[in-house]
C-alpha cells in the first residue's frame, strides 16, 4: 500500500512580537537582568530582534527549562539563540 506524504515546505520565519506587557511582572525583569538577557520588544523574525545572540549560561537553562518551565520557544524568543541550540544545550547538560 502506498502512502501518499505531503511535501516539505520551508515555513517563513513568523515574527514575534513581544510586548511590555509580556514582562510586566517585575520578578521576571529582574531575573532576565540577572542573566543579562536584553528586553528585545520590538517586533520583528528573531534575527531581526537579535542580530547577536544573547549568550546562555547554564543556569539561566536550568532556571528557564527546568525550573520555571519555560518551552524552548520562549527561550528562543528571549535569547535570540535557535531552539534546535537549545534543545542540543539541554540534553548536553
Amino acid at each position: 500500500m502506498q502512502v501518499r506524504v505531503q511535501p516539505t515546505q520551508a515555513r517563513p520565519q513568523r515574527k514575534h512580537h513581544i510586548t511590555p506587557h509580556g514582562w510586566a511582572d517585575r520578578s521576571a525583569r529582574s531575573w532576565l537582568r540577572r542573566h543579562r538577557i536584553p528586553r528585545r520588544n520590538r517586533p520583528g523574525t528573531i534575527t531581526e530582534r537579535f542580530p547577536t545572540a544573547a549568550p546562555v549560561t547554564e543556569t539561566f537553562l536550568r532556571e528557564a527549562y527546568v525550573d520555571i518551565g519555560l518551552a524552548t520557544t520562549h527561550i528562543e524568543q528571549l535569547t535570540g539563540q535557535p531552539m534546535e541550540r537549545i534543545l542540543n544545550l539541554t540534553r548536553s547538560r
